[in-house]
């Protein structure tokens, strides 16, 4: 769970479980498995167990409801970017049913449920016919060959919105034949259209006139159209001159491999394209204001020494991960740290919600490091995070 998320079209996410089963190439290099195994969760595969949280967790959407509802501003919650909503396991009923019963508590806030498994929609909601109207319903589509399986599965429900989420993008897609209703195959339209790179260890480059073709799909109908990111892989005509990074061609392309997917903008063609579908005003107020929680964030800007040995994992992680907000939530939320690099770390504690605070934690954090690293230079080997010297 993870209040103000990073993710550039949701508010918050919120994940009912953890855990999933890789069902097609967008999920080669998926972020999730990776993030749960560095926080020391085996949760992905058939025979893995999946993760689950306490009431307290739970808790939390009903707080960005009522908040949503004082402010008369809807907020978007995407569910769930550790996990498949909709993955067939029996023992995934019990909380796939509690998350209903809490979407339907949350009428101000816009449950954003995205899947790869569409076809199993059908047989897993308790609203045959009347959604409500809280529910924006997604799928991935990665390329043209997912698009044709997935979308008559998707756009056979009647819910609030329909989405497509073309990230990764790994392939050309034509969505002619899908984007506007279908009454003879019984197929409602398209509302909205997500498109974006791959990002993290391996990503794969999506050619930019992947992007600029469903774009122009989208515009041509006049639905809306989001461009997340171009991820790792950018073609050099967007990127400032002399940005250095490995080179490959696709299709007459040049595309340049970037240190971080943040070394270039989310603009296509000059324009940051951030459109929305419309929503739902929110519910009356009739409320009181939310009750402060009982651990305030700090004002000063103080945190606790780390102990040294998380200090090295938590900064490595850091690093490769090139960490979030987010993600941070994620670990100290969620994980409560379980990982064996973080015995002892007071971290779930500190109730980050914001990104200013944020960037004062890695501040001080970043000090206490580099303090961590000139004792370790006069030790007489560098040591590992759990004390031993490396060889």
């Amino acid at each position: 769970m993870a209040k103000n998320s990073s993710i550039e079209w949701t508010h918050h996410t919120f994940n009912p479980w953890w855990g999933c089963i890789k069902v097609s190439p967008a999920c080669q290099h998926c972020y999730a498995e990776t993030f749960a195994k560095r926080t020391g969760n085996e949760v992905w595969g058939p025979n893995a167990p999946r993760r689950f949280f306490g009431e307290d967790y739970w808790n939390n959407p009903i707080k960005w409801d009522k908040q949503a509802n004082m402010d008369g501003v809807r907020r978007r919650v995407f569910c769930a970017s550790m996990a498949d909503v909709f993955e067939d396991r029996d023992d995934l009923e019990e909380w796939r049913g509690k998350l209903w019963e809490l979407i339907e508590k949350t009428p101000n806030l816009d449950w954003l449920l995205l899947t790869k498994r569409p076809e199993n929609i059908g047989d897993m909601i308790p609203w045959p016919t009347d959604w409500p109207e809280n529910i924006w319903l997604g799928t991935t589509v990665e390329n043209q060959k997912y698009a044709d399986e997935r979308l008559p599965h998707l756009l056979q429900h009647k819910a609030t919105v329909r989405f497509l989420s073309c990230e990764p993008m790994l392939g050309p897609v034509d969505l002619e034949k899908w984007i506007k209703p279908n009454q003879e195959k019984g197929l409602e339209g398209i509302d909205w259209v997500i498109g974006g790179g791959e990002s993290g260890p391996g990503a794969r480059p999506m050619h930019p006139d992947w992007a600029r073709t469903i774009r122009d799909q989208a515009q041509s109908a006049g639905i809306p159209f989001h461009f997340k990111q171009w991820g790792k892989w950018a073609p050099v005509d967007h990127l400032p001159p002399g940005t250095k990074g490995t080179k490959t061609v696709i299709n007459g392309v040049e595309m340049t491999l970037l240190k971080s997917k943040k070394s270039v903008d989310r603009s296509l063609d000059g324009i940051i394209w951030d459109e929305f579908p419309n929503s739902y005003p929110v519910r009356e107020n009739t409320s009181e204001k939310p009750k402060e929680e009982e651990t305030t964030p700090p004002d000063d800007g103080v945190f606790p020494v780390f102990p040294e040995h998380s200090i090295a994992a938590f900064l490595n992680l850091y690093r490769e991960w090139e960490m979030t907000l987010d993600e941070f939530n994620e670990i100290t939320d969620a994980s409560r740290l379980t990982h064996p690099d973080f015995p002892g770390i007071s971290l779930p504690t500190l109730e980050i919600h914001d990104n200013e605070k944020f960037d004062r934690f890695l501040t001080t954090f970043y000090q206490q490091a580099v303090a961590y690293g000139k004792s370790l230079a006069k030790a007489e080997g560098i040591k590992k995070a759990d004390g031993t010297k490396r060889r």
